[in-house]
C-alpha cells in the first residue's frame, strides 16, 4: 500500500500529493535542535508557505508549536494524529475566498 492510498482511505487530504518534493529536513548540525532544522529547511524552500510538522521529536521553537502534531517513536503516526493535523490545518490556513475570517 502506498502512502497516498492510506490517506485517501482515511478520507483525508491527499498529503502525498501535497508534500514538497524535498519534504525531509536536512541532517542536524552539531548542537542543532529539531526546530532549527525545520527553520533551515523553510529558509531553503521559500516557496513553502503552508506547512505543518508531524514529528516524534519535541525540541521545537515556540513559533513552530502551533503547527506541530506530536507523534511517538513507539506508535508512529496514528489516526488521531491525522485528526489533529486536520484541526491544525483548519485553524492555521485561512480559505482563499475569505482571507480574514474574523472580519465576517
Amino acid at each position: 500500500m502506498e502512502r497516498g492510498d492510506l490517506y485517501q482511505m482515511m478520507g483525508l487530504i491527499n498529503l502525498d500529493a501535497d508534500c514538497h518534493d524535498q519534504f525531509k529536513t536536512p541532517y542536524p548540525e552539531v548542537g542543532e535542535i529539531r526546530g532549527d532544522q525545520i527553520d533551515r529547511w523553510l529558509a531553503a524552500n521559500s516557496d513553502v508557505t503552508n506547512w505543518i510538522i508531524l514529528d516524534d521529536e519535541s525540541d521545537f521553537h515556540d513559533h513552530q508549536k502551533p503547527r506541530l502534531i506530536q507523534t511517538s517513536m513507539e506508535d508512529g503516526i496514528l489516526l488521531s494524529h491525522f485528526t489533529q493535523a486536520e484541526n491544525v490545518i483548519e485553524r492555521i490556513f485561512q480559505p482563499c475566498d475569505n482571507p480574514n475570517p474574523q472580519e465576517t
